[in-house]
Order: structure tokens, then sequence, then C-alpha cells
């Protein structure tokens, strides 16, 4: 039964996967759409169908992507393409631009946001003011006319700062609309989801304080869950121009804050004194110096890669003390190692997967990763920080369920002690109790002796020795008793014993008892544990039976200074193991809890318990040495 319900604690923890993928996978849902925008945006190596050039000299100065992100600033640059008949199919009638732009359709020009601005084909000069404004959020949308498919669509831009490649977006008002919303709820749910998580990890913190477990690492896994959860919040940023609490410039310090928490945990369980200090001191310096990097790259240097490498650097050292501390039978690290590897096979599948089919997440990896790494971009460093949180908070929750797991063991196992100890205390409580209702009786018996002393000696000075000798008749036939049974020469085993004799007989279960002790000496509190416990089991196993079977036989004897101990009994049912001892099974009930106690007084004196069935009978053989 035991067993049984260690495999159903354990299956609750696929259970509990699977119902979090199955909620995430539901909210996850409302972050995607079946109405899709056409991105047309030119990828770093790929530049998606577009020629990409310049114009000097009324000559064209073609470009790759590449070239085109290391434009200097404030230099018009040109993309063009054929419009196809998908374009048209997928129901797309606006294009969306995110910076000041001319539209030319076959070199007409459609569309532009700076009127001010000199605006022929192949020689578009932009003015200088539009270097200042706040294009965050702000998207111009240009109507296509109805024939565009096959028309050559030019766009020409240029960088106001450092953006990266121009954003080209075919959609609709209605594709724009599910779109937004998707891209609302993709930001929101994964902010609230980290909200929660932290609000949960802190509630079993209070959970795991108030039953002794205190530790505070687990703090730094809730600040790190608000962290990641501020970090989904400061995207929210990028798609809307309303003010909102994350909205300041301390934002900028969100994705290393969210790096550096679950780092700072595992600092603390590197169990090794050097390994901490030693990482501790990178971590420190690398944190505080991409600080202040980040800092001073607000104010507009261009420190982006300077960094992330240090960041980068950060995460590898605590990498090497993983492994290190993994070797050194490190169970967090293990777990931190494992997981890792989990994580990275997930990537290596999705990638491998995305480049065989239609190559849209591989393409997304490859991106981030080339932006991250060459241009100083917090795409990468926002997926390691994620990952690292979801370590950090998978160890957090292991360690609270051992621990708390072993609080109750231990729990368990004291108060199995405090039985134990309250049945000595009843043994011993029983012994007294015999010994002084033997004094009593004596006390008693002494007193009525001198009355009748009296009364006798008076007859025989009268001569009247024929009454003396009928009324010490009487005496006799008065004071005779059933005296108790001597098993041994220990009172306190005899006091056992005869208390279950007494019980034996008084439910008519037949009692036969044969102790042979040789005059050894006999440890008698042991002694008096296993017979305590052996024959509460053999009792409670009687009293199940009818009064015609009902039998429990006791034997002992010394041989070669080892004391030997059979107690036997009939019992009803099947006899089943639980941790390697019989458990007689019945309805409602199981029997033989009493075989744990008496195996460990066995042991504690060097002996042994073996225990069978025979016919309906249950056997326990015990022996150990008497030196």
């Amino acid at each position: 039964m035991k067993k049984f319900s260690l495999y159903l604690k354990w299956g609750l923890i696929p259970l509990f996967i699977a119902a979090a993928a199955a909620i995430f996978a539901l909210f996850g849902s409302y972050a995607h759409t079946e109405y899709e925008k056409i991105y047309l945006t030119p990828g770093l190596d790929d530049p998606n169908g577009w020629e990409i050039y310049t114009v000097e000299d009324d000559r064209r100065i073609f470009l790759t992507p590449r070239e085109l992100v290391e434009l200097e600033l404030n230099k018009t640059f040109y993309i063009s393409r054929t419009l196809t008949d998908d374009i048209r199919d997928r129901g797309c009638t606006l294009l969306n631009l995110d910076r000041p732009s001319a539209v030319f359709l076959d070199g007409e020009l459609i569309y532009t946001n700076c009127t001010n601005g000199s605006l022929g084909f192949d020689s578009v000069i932009f003015p200088d003011d539009f270097k200042n404004y706040d294009m965050r959020s702000e998207h111009f949308y240009c109507t296509l006319p109805e024939n565009y498919v096959g028309k050559q669509l030019t766009i020409a831009s240029k960088h106001f700062d450092h953006q990266g490649m121009p954003s080209v977006i075919m959609s609709s008002l209605m594709i724009g609309t599910a779109v937004n919303s998707a891209e609302v709820s993709g930001v929101m749910i994964p902010a609230v989801g980290f909200a929660v998580t932290a609000l949960l990890l802190l509630g079993i913190w209070i959970f795991g304080i108030f039953h002794g477990i205190r530790s505070y690492a687990p703090l730094l896994v809730i600040a790190a869950a608000m962290s990641r959860s501020l970090s989904c919040l400061r995207r929210y940023e990028y798609i809307s121009n309303s003010p909102t609490a994350m909205d300041t410039p301390f934002t900028v310090f969100v994705p290393i804050i969210a790096l550096f928490l679950p780092q700072l945990y595992f600092l603390f369980k590197i169990e090794k004194k050097s390994g901490r200090i030693i990482y501790g001191c990178i971590l420190g310096v690398t944190t505080a110096a991409a600080a202040a990097l980040q800092t001073a790259e607000y104010f507009g240097a261009s420190v982006g890669m300077i960094r992330n490498g240090l960041l980068y650097l950060s995460l590898a050292a605590l990498t090497v003390f993983a492994v290190l501390e993994a070797k050194n039978r490190n169970n967090s690290f293990r777990l931190f190692l494992g997981g890792a590897g989990i994580i990275l096979a997930g990537i290596i599948v999705l990638y491998t997967g995305s480049a065989a089919g239609s190559g849209y997440y591989s393409d997304s990896i490859r991106t981030v990763f080339t932006l991250s790494t060459e241009y100083g971009s917090y795409g990468l460093i926002n997926f390691l920080s994620g990952a690292l949180f979801i370590l950090s908070a998978v160890v957090s929750v292991y360690y609270l369920i051992i621990r708390t797991s072993r609080i109750q063991t231990d729990l368990a196992v004291q108060n199995e002690r405090l039985e134990q100890l309250d049945r000595d205390l009843e043994v011993q409580k029983q012994f007294y109790e015999s010994k002084l209702s033997s004094e009593k009786e004596i006390r008693s018996l002494r007193h009525d002796m001198n009355g009748h002393l009296a009364t006798l000696s008076a007859l025989i000075r009268d001569n009247r020795t024929d009454e003396a000798a009928n009324y010490l008749a009487e005496i006799t036939e008065l004071h005779r008793e059933v005296k108790k049974e001597h098993f041994s020469s220990d009172p306190y085993i005899d006091t056992v014993l005869n208390e279950y004799r007494a019980r034996c007989e008084k439910n008519n279960i037949s009692f036969v008892c044969r102790i042979g002790t040789d005059n050894h000496s006999l440890p008698c509190a042991e002694l008096c544990l296993i017979l305590n416990n052996a024959l509460e089991n053999a009792y409670e196993a009687s009293m199940k039976l009818p009064e015609k079977d009902r039998y429990i036989k006791v034997q002992s004897a010394v041989q070669q200074n080892r004391f030997l101990l059979r107690v036997s009994n009939r019992f009803e049912g099947t006899v089943s193991l639980s941790e390697g001892l019989p458990v007689t099974e019945k309805p409602g009930k199981e029997h033989g809890y009493g075989l744990s106690n008496i195996l460990r007084t066995v042991q504690r004196k060097g002996g042994t318990m073996d225990f069978r069935t025979e016919n309906g009978v249950f056997v326990m053989d015990v022996q150990f040495s008497l030196m």
C-alpha cells in the first residue's frame, strides 16, 4: 500500500506538467491569430526579395543587408521589389512602415510622410528635422491601389538612429487589428504568468517558513520571477505609446537584473567555498560593469556588444562551476545541467525541424543570435535569463519538496519513538501496579493473620484442638487464591506475559507459554518491548477469528548464549510485504505495524527476526546474543 502511495505521489509530477502545458497552450493561443501580416523586412543574411541600393551621382550602388545596417545616419537608401499575386490573395491592402519614407509604384510617388523633402524617384532627400522624431510605436500606413500586382514597389528611407533593418509589413485594417491584439496578448499573458508564479513561489516559501524551513535563497527566485514579469511588460512600451508604470528610464536595467538574480541564486548553491568566492567576484564585477555600460548606452554610447560580452562571461563562468559542482555530487547543479541540456535539446530540435520545413523558427533563432552577438541587442540575453529563471525555480521547488518530505519523515520517526516510549512506560506501569497489588495483599493478609493467630492461640490454650484444627482449615480455604504464574525469573517479563494471559483467558484465546532461560540474565527492557509488540499483534489477529480458532503460543530457549524466541498465532486473511515486513490485510484496516518496532530492537541487540506462515498460522522467530 505504501509503495502504491509513493508511485501515486510521483505520478502527480507528470500530471502537473501536463496541466501546466495545457494551461500554457490555452493562454498561448490568444497570442496568435489566423490572420497574418506579411513581413517583407529584409534579413541580415537574406534580402527577402529586395534590391537594396543607394544613389550617388545618379548611379545606383547596390548593398548587402549587412551593409545597409551599417550605413551612415541620415543617408537615403532604397529597397525595391515586385509585388506578387500571393500578397494580394492574402488580403493585404496596406503597407506598414516604421521610419521616414517615400513610396513609389513603378516610379510614381504614391505616399510620403515627409512633405517638405525632395522626393524625386531615385533622388529623395529627407530633411534633418526627422532625426529627433519619436518613432517608437509610430507606424505609417500607405494604401496600395487595387491593381498593384506586378508593379515595382520602391521605398526610400533613411536611418535616423541605430534601428537596424527598415520594417516593411503588408496587412489590412482587419489583419492589423487581429495581429495587434495577439501582440498585446503575447506581452501581457507571459507578464501575468511570471507575476502569478512569483506569488505562488512566495506562498510556497511562506508555507516552508511555517514548517521550519528557513531558507532565504528562494527569495532570489521570487525576485527573478518578478523581474521576468517586468521584462515582459517592458516590451509593451514598443507596441504602445500609452504611459505605463514601466515607462521610466530605469527599465533599461531590467534585462540585466533579470539575468543577475538567478545567477545570484545559484551562487548560494555552490558548496565549495573557494568556488563561491571566485564566481561571486566574477558575477559582481561583470554585472556592475554591464550596468555601467548600460547607463552609457542610454546616453548614446555604442557599447551594447561589450555589455553583452560581460553578461555572457558571467554565464560561461556559471556553466564551468556548475560542471565542477556536479562532479562533487552537488544535486542542485546536477539538476541545473540536466535542465539546461533539455532546453538546449529542445532548441536544436525546433531549429532542425523548422529548417527542414517552413524555416520560420530557424530564421528567427538565427536572427536573434546574430543581432545579439553582432549588434548588442537584448534578444539572446532575455532568452537566457528566462531559461535561468526556469532552472532556478525547478531547483528551488525541488529542494522545498525534499526538505518538507524529510521533515515529515522526521516527525513520523519522532511520533513512533514517542509511541514506543508510551508502550515501554505501560510495561513499567503494569509491573509496578502488580507489585503494589501484591504489597497490599501481603499487608492485608498480615493484618488478618494477627487476628487468626490470636483466635487459634485461645482455642489451643483451652485445649479445644478439634475446633482449632477446623478453624485453621477454614482460614486456609478462605485465603486460597489462584496465584499468578511465574513464567520466568524476571518480574518485568512475567508482568507482560501475565497481562496477556489474563486478556486471552477473558476472550477465550488459548494461551500457551513456555519460557526457558536456564537462569541466564535476560535484557528485560528489550525483551519486554519485543513481547509487548508481538503479543499485541497476535492478540489483535486472534480477536478477528471465531473463538474456537483463537490460539497464541510463546516459546523461548537459550542455546550457546543466544536467546531464541518464537511467537505464533492463527490469523485470517492474506499476508503481504510493506517495506520488507509482513502486513496482514483486512478490509478497512492493516495489521502488523509492531513488527517494525521489534525489528529495530532486535537489530540493536545484533540479532535477527524471521517470519513465515504455515497453514493459517503466523510464526515469528527472534534471536539475539546474550553476551
